[in-house]
């Protein structure tokens, strides 16, 4: 029964770190995506501002 309980609790914690894990993983995607809007938005405004069209942000798409 201790052998029982124990792994019980191993695989709880590996349950918590997992979800640690991906709750950062996820917080990183959600900062990268900001950082990539910001990317996109500010070289549109410079392509506006020289007189060029916006060209270079196709393909990129958000995450």
């Amino acid at each position: 029964m201790e052998k029982i309980r124990a792994e019980i609790k191993r695989l709880t914690d590996s349950k918590e770190i997992f979800a640690k894990e991906i709750e950062k993983l996820l917080l990183w995607k959600s900062l990268i995506s900001l950082q990539m809007d910001k990317l996109m938005k500010d070289n549109s405004n410079l392509s506006m501002a020289c007189g060029g069209s916006a060209g270079v942000t196709r393909g990129l798409r958000k995450v």
